[in-house]
């Protein structure tokens, strides 16, 4: 609900970076892992390093804000 308030105003990059963040986050907190619950969050991990150097071309990286 609140990246879509951010639409626009940061790189496509960035949204879909954090968006997969939250999703790993969310699926972490599930009480029962499972075989596919691993496998998501394997996903979910695998496409946030695809995305997560757009905070470094930003300069992003290292002001007090840090996902990697």
């Amino acid at each position: 609900m609140y990246l879509s308030t951010v639409k626009g105003y940061i790189p496509n990059k960035m949204l879909y970076a954090i968006r997969v963040f939250l999703e790993f986050c969310y699926i972490a907190q599930h009480d029962i892992i499972t075989e596919g619950t691993l496998i998501e969050l394997e996903d979910a991990l695998s496409h946030f390093h695809e995305y997560q150097g757009i905070f470094q071309e930003e300069g992003i990286q290292g002001k007090g804000f840090s996902l990697l």
